[in-house]
């Protein structure tokens, strides 16, 4: 009994406490505590409420307090009216007391089977349930005969007392709404595994998507992936035009679109390619024509604006002009951006489509691109793109309808803009350079592209356009993608060595060569004298194997006695060289072998000579000694 009356004790305090909190807001807006309660939609929909139709949440509700919770019940409350404008819907999910409301549905949710010290349908600290509400379009309010965008608000309350809220949208559909034509276009680029997950996502009737063609390396995935729908190619690794263009370096961007074009599996090579335009300036649009963009799409999502509200825009830059796609900032920004992975974010993105209808005039086509921002949280099929796509009064459109269309603007670019937020031309030039040398090193395997391809691939990674926003990221990543490729042309090298004795007139010297490519490696050694006391006499050709070490003989001759310092330089078929010079000290004794030859002929005249003397005086002596006995004598005396 003492427990039970703790517990209504504490209840009690609580609901004197929130109505206090209550009292001074209106009604509709009541003063909630969202540390005491934890709400998340965890089903909602559908995101289009016909008469035939009704609105359903299912929720989890946590107590997040140290206080036990009695008598709970969520409450559905419906805006007053239709809201007619992004802004009023924005301003109310934001706020729900920025519009009127009424109750719409009220549920009891205590919880079954919990309770605290003997007292039932209590909710503990720490405690979590789930309840589904369900309300019609009666309850709703809804008028017969209309259509338009309602918000909607979940409040938790105990005991009379607000606890939490959410807000939601919906689009109520009784009378017909004016047709929108959407040409939705994803942006798949980056790792092979967002490239893989935005695809799956925009896999719905009537998307396009512009990909990245190199980083889907299966060409039965590549197939099934881009079946049946609209696919525009990007350079490899989408590198920032608008950083290239004001470098004026041309060989970054030849490089991601030859690698685009030659080096993606068959089924996604040859792409048409769609520019990602970082800024509009003359600049940027000048290099995106004379490269071969078929089109040009202003990253709206990234924060790029063209002074335009047409689907696609003209854009003249001096004797070139590049169609440019203008998606629809709202549209484009909500589906990249609002509530990623929550339930209601589809409903959200269907309500925009219902205002930006009501707002059109049922011809103009809108492009839907979320760029890059897109935030995905899960695998599979966007929910968000399919319920845009099938909206009743949705026509999904091709993306090349909307390029080649009569709903068209035109304007001049401007000369220069967006130079802030460049990566520097210094960078960009040292960056190019080592492409270059990459493509050097690359000429000394049997297969160039599996040298300079991973290399030519890392150095664009500093110039994606979605590092343009993020200055410390693309620091980082300049500094990483330099150290790799430094790395891989240090690969192939001549060993530092000791001092070379040459005591003879000719010889050879020997050069330790090292290759650390995970493929052989067929290099020219050339070594150069400083001196002509040391005549170098050929450069070998070796092969070093991948991941090993050779020694090549170099012959040389030595003229005259002295030190001389030698450079070994490794160079490519093209003469290109493809490894530091390594500096040799070469000690040059040629006398002492024309001495030692000498030592060697009198050591071996003075033996001959020692050899006749002792046998002419052998002779000689042999010459005075008396006869020796007859044997036939001897015998006759014995």
């Amino acid at each position: 009994m003492i427990r039970r009356t703790i517990v209504t004790a504490a209840l009690a305090l609580l609901a004197l406490t929130g109505a206090a909190g209550a009292g001074a807001h209106a009604p509709t807006a009541p003063r909630v505590d969202t540390s005491r309660v934890a709400l998340e939609l965890t089903q909602y929909g559908p995101a289009v409420v016909t008469p035939e139709d009704d609105l359903a949440a299912t929720m989890t509700i946590s107590n997040t307090s140290a206080i036990a919770l009695q008598d709970l019940e969520v409450t559905v409350s419906v805006t007053s009216a239709s809201l007619n404008s992004s802004f009023a819907l924005q301003h109310f999910l934001d706020d729900p007391a920025a519009a009127q409301t009424r109750v719409a549905t009220t549920r009891a949710v205590t919880a079954q089977g919990l309770s605290v010290n003997g007292v039932p349908g209590v909710l503990p600290p720490g405690g979590t349930l789930t309840t589904t509400v369900t309300s019609t379009p009666s309850s709703l309010g809804l008028p017969r005969g209309t259509s338009g965008v309602y918000g909607v608000v979940f409040t938790v309350r105990s005991a009379g007392t607000a606890l939490t809220t959410r807000t939601a949208a919906f689009t109520w559909y009784d009378a017909e709404i004016p047709m929108l034509r959407v040409a939705l276009l994803a942006t798949a680029s980056g790792s092979p595994e967002r490239v893989t997950q935005v695809l799956s996502a925009a896999s719905v009737d009537g998307a396009a998507v512009v990909m990245d063609p190199v980083t889907v390396t299966d060409d039965s995935q590549a197939s099934a992936l881009t079946a049946n729908r609209e696919v525009f190619g990007l350079p490899s690794g989408d590198p920032d035009l608008t950083s290239l263009a004001h470098s004026d370096d041309d060989d970054l961007l030849a490089f991601a679109l030859h690698d685009a074009a030659n080096n993606a599996v068959a089924s996604l090579q040859d792409l048409p390619w769609l520019a990602t335009l970082p800024v509009v300036d003359a600049p940027t649009i000048a290099l995106a024509s004379a490269s071969g963009a078929i089109a040009g799409v202003v990253n709206t999502t990234g924060g790029t604006r063209i002074d335009s509200s047409a689907p696609v825009v003209d854009v003249i830059a001096g004797d070139r002009v590049l169609p440019v796609l203008n998606p629809h900032r709202q549209l484009s920004t909500i589906l990249a951006t609002y509530r990623p992975g929550m339930p209601d974010a589809a409903a959200r993105v269907v309500a925009e489509a219902a205002l930006a209808a009501k707002a059109g005039d049922g011809a103009t086509p809108v492009v839907v691109a979320p760029g890059e921002a897109w935030q995905l949280t899960a695998p599979g099929v966007s929910d968000a793109v399919y319920q845009l796509l099938n909206a009743p009064w949705v026509v999904p459109i091709s993306v090349h309808s909307v390029i080649t269309g009569d709903s068209r603007d035109s304007l001049t670019a401007p000369d220069s803009a967006g130079t802030d937020n460049d990566l520097a031309p210094d960078l960009i030039t040292a960056l190019s350079r080592q492409l270059t040398d990459a493509g050097q090193l690359a000429q000394t395997v049997e297969d160039p592209t599996l040298v300079y391809v991973p290399a030519g691939r890392t150095l664009l990674e500093p110039l994606a356009v979605g590092l343009r926003t993020d200055p410390d990221a693309r620091t980082a990543t300049y500094t990483a993608a330099r150290d790799d490729v430094n790395a891989t042309l240090g690969s192939v090298y001549v060993a530092e060595g000791s001092d070379v004795n040459l005591i003879a007139s000719k010889g050879s010297v020997p050069v330790s060569l090292h290759n650390d490519l995970p493929v052989d490696a067929t290099v020219t050694v050339v070594m150069r004298s400083s001196s002509p006391n040391l005549v170098v006499g050929n450069a070998p050709v070796v092969t070093i194997p991948a991941g090993g070490d050779v020694t090549a003989h170099i012959d040389v001759t030595g003229v005259k006695s002295a030190n001389v310092t030698a450079t070994v330089t490794l160079k490519n078929a093209e003469a290109d060289v493809v490894a530091a010079p390594q500096v040799l000290r070469v000690r040059v004794r040629a006398d002492w072998g024309n001495a030692m030859t000498a030592i060697f002929t009198v050591g071996i005249v003075a033996l001959l000579v020692a050899g006749l003397v002792r046998t002419f005086r052998r002779g000689r002596r042999s010459s005075r000694m008396a006869p020796m006995p007859d044997s036939e004598t001897g015998g006759s005396d014995g």
